[in-house]
């Protein structure tokens, strides 16, 4: 042990000594004269004890710093002014590269001119080491973005197409008239009117669920601010997508509802006919069968795309230059809704403006829940996402499939 540690341990001990003399309850003690007399000296005697302490700790530094000063100025020095140990003596600045360059030896003594051009001088300063590359040293920081990139999904447009309000009812309940018999006619002077007659038949569209739902847990909701967002609106296009496909596809066999193309049963073939000819010979159908005005054509990307680059003779292009800017899709003046939903090759063309129409039980409705025994000690929420509708198609005949298309 040196003498420095010995100064403190004894500071220490007698530190020690007078807090055990004072006592903890020195501020309502009262001390006599001896007593006072007995801690005046020992704190004397710690203050002389640590002075000297301090003395000795400052000269033991002065005798470390002085040592290492006598080694410095000791050290053979090279022609670059730094120490053949790579140090740098005492007061010696450290030299940039062009200037221990001028100061080298072979640049001083090499002839002014062009012999100073092709020096090769080491610089020892400068003696690389192992090279730090971000691969086996710090890495550059690469934060992520928030920005989500959504995968690719169709776009729900047919519901777009169909009137729509509330309804409160399970079933939506309508009258079609079935029996129009009209035998209107002339009729002679006291003789017998042809009687007419009139049918009613009740036809019922039934309210049916659509839902789905995803478990997420409570930390990636908590931790990401933006996914509980994300998630809704994915949830929400996942149900406008089942909802588009039900409209034109349901079979009518509950819970599925009564699309479009099970209930429609006038069709048109396309045959030997151009695609654009099939279409409207299909509006001939509706508008004398079913005695409708056809609104718009849904058709699938594919056969769209035969019909919009048609050329005539020559190879110009029917439905405009492909230079031009083109106008919502159209066909005979009705609006062409395109939508890979669509079945390939089948166009569906009618009156939805008049003779379709979805009555919604509630709207999209959210929920969130860990009410699960296994999910509530697994911090899982379940989001699940509903709604009810139906669709009504008052008029079948007022709706045609054009089938073989290209």
């Amino acid at each position: 042990m040196n003498q420095l540690q010995t100064m403190l341990e004894e500071v220490q001990t007698k530190r020690a000594a007078l807090a055990e003399l004072i006592g903890d309850n020195w501020a309502e003690r009262k001390f006599s004269d001896d007593e006072l007399s007995e801690i005046q000296t020992r704190n004397k005697e710690i203050a002389d004890l640590h002075d000297a302490y301090k003395t000795r700790e400052a000269i033991e530094e002065a005798a470390r710093t002085n040592a290492g000063e006598i080694k410095r100025a000791n050290t053979p020095v090279d022609n670059y002014g730094f120490g053949m140990n790579g140090s740098r003596p005492t007061g010696q600045e450290e030299k940039s590269l062009g200037q221990q360059f001028v100061d080298s030896p072979l640049f001083k003594n090499a002839p002014s001119g062009s012999a100073r051009k092709n020096l090769e001088i080491e610089l020892k300063q400068f003696d690389f080491k192992t090279t730090m590359t971000t691969s086996a040293g710090w890495a550059p920081v690469n934060a992520r973005t928030n920005i989500v990139i959504p995968s690719a999904q169709r776009r729900p447009v047919v519901a777009d197409l169909i009137p729509q309000d509330a309804t409160q009812n399970t079933s939506i309940k309508y009258m079609e008239e079935t029996t129009f018999t009209n035998s209107a006619a002339p009729v002679a002077e006291n003789a017998a009117k042809p009687e007419s007659a009139l049918a009613m038949t009740e036809r019922t569209a039934l309210v049916q669920k659509i839902a789905t739902w995803i478990p997420v847990t409570e930390e990636q909701l908590d931790d990401v601010a933006q996914a509980r967002s994300l998630i809704e609106n994915r949830l929400v296009l996942m149900l406008m997508l089942a909802e588009e496909t039900q409209l034109l596809t349901g079979n009518n066999t509950p819970p599925q509802l009564n699309g479009f193309l099970t209930a429609v049963t006038q069709s048109q073939a396309r045959g030997a006919d151009p695609g654009p000819t099939a279409v409207y010979k299909s509006f001939t159908k509706i508008r004398f069968t079913g005695f409708a005005e056809p609104s718009a054509i849904v058709m699938h990307p594919t056969n769209w795309e035969y019909i919009a680059v048609l050329q005539d003779g020559n190879g110009n292009y029917i439905w405009g230059r492909p230079f031009d800017s083109g106008p919502v899709p159209r066909l005979w003046g009705l609006p062409v809704v395109v939508t890979p939903a669509e079945t390939l090759n089948t166009a569906l063309v009618g009156d939805f403006a008049t003779y379709s129409h979805i009555s919604r039980k509630m709207g999209v409705t959210l929920k969130t829940s860990d009410s699960h025994a296994s999910n509530f000690t697994l911090n899982v929420v379940v989001m699940l996402i509903e709604e009810r509708l139906s669709l009504e198609i008052y008029r079948p005949n007022a709706f045609c499939l054009v089938t073989g298309l290209q």
